[in-house]
């Protein structure tokens, strides 16, 4: 989904962020987003943004780092607009680009590797998070990925 942003889609959503981020840490909170929503005249109640955030976030806090605030962001938007998921062939390719090895599966020093390759700066706890939150032996497959991505349970 975030590989259908268009550039200048993906530069609003930046700079959004970046307004959004009053204190700098690199984190945006449920009160955020909302006011950020509430700026497309899109309505949703403070819980129903704390728990898109829990969906979304890798931390036990419901914040928002860049990474995840694109996704959630281009997650509402296919909903509104289907046409711009990804094709199962996309996040095929995608998943197979991070599986070092070709496992099958991807491991917490994948999930690094492709953090550090986009340039994010998540610390270890982060990392951990993304795969152990979903998966409790470590490994995430092709269709826990893309689950994941797609923002369903």
């Amino acid at each position: 989904m975030v590989d259908r942003l268009d550039e200048s889609q993906y530069k609003m959503l930046r700079e959004a962020f970046s307004l959004l981020d009053i204190d700098g840490d690199g984190l945006i909170t449920a009160g955020d987003v909302q006011t950020f929503l509430l700026s497309f005249n899109e309505s949703f109640s403070g819980e129903d943004i704390e728990e898109m955030l829990k969906e979304y976030t890798v931390e036990q806090k419901p914040r928002l780092d860049f990474a995840e605030f694109l996704i959630m962001m281009s997650q509402l938007v296919s909903k509104n607009n289907p046409e711009v998921e990804a094709s199962d062939r996309d996040l095929l390719m995608t998943f197979q680009a991070m599986d070092s090895g070709n496992k099958g599966y991807l491991t917490v020093n994948d999930v690094r590797a492709a953090v550090d390759l986009i340039g994010e700066n998540w610390d270890d706890e982060q990392v951990n998070e993304m795969i152990y939150h979903k998966k409790k032996d470590g490994r995430m497959t092709f269709p826990d990925f893309k689950q994941m991505i797609r923002g369903r349970k």
